[in-house]
């Protein structure tokens, strides 16, 4: 992921330089893409590191204006000091403001809706027949959890924080 926010004209990784400086964040990002994992956690499909990136940038890209619109408003609940409002709440609200956290649901709807839009759109069903002749090739090797949650697929997130845990033990 370095290697990769070190170059210079990709963007396929938002926050280049805090990636690059920030291990902590770096973790973080990586674990919040939930890239899929295979054969016992040692390895990540090329495609599925591929996806989940250009995902994370067109999501960010997508939210850009919603999270900039936010923004403002909170400088002008700030300048006020508006009384009924507490610093810890603004500084919540900031958070989940900058993280995009609030827009999720909606890119995810747009997303699963995008079909649905226009049927003509020849692309698309070319990329989801695609995708599912790629599912069904790699699916026996993907790590899912032991039964009762046996469709929960076990990703990037549980490799850094399970690693980072095991560590903690140690």
């Amino acid at each position: 992921m370095v290697e990769l926010a070190k170059i210079e004209n990709c963007n396929l990784v938002n926050y280049k330089k805090k990636i690059v400086r920030d291990v902590y964040f770096r973790r973080r990002f990586i674990a919040s893409l939930e890239i899929p994992t295979f054969r016992n956690f040692r390895a990540f499909m090329f495609y599925d590191v591929l996806q989940t990136l250009c995902r994370s940038v067109v999501q960010n890209s997508y939210n850009r204006e919603k999270i900039a619109e936010n923004k403002e408003k909170l400088k002008v609940l700030k300048a006020l000091k508006l009384q009924f409002a507490s610093d810890e709440s603004l500084s919540m609200a900031a958070k989940n403001v900058v993280m995009g956290e609030n827009f999720t649901g909606e890119f995810e709807e747009m997303i699963a809706n995008m079909g649905e839009k226009d049927k003509r759109i020849d692309l698309i069903n070319q990329l989801k027949e695609k995708a599912s002749k790629i599912q069904k090739k790699f699916s026996q090797d993907i790590d899912k959890a032991l039964p009762p949650n046996q469709n929960e697929i076990y990703t990037s997130k549980h490799f850094i924080y399970g690693n980072l845990i095991v560590a903690g033990w140690r």
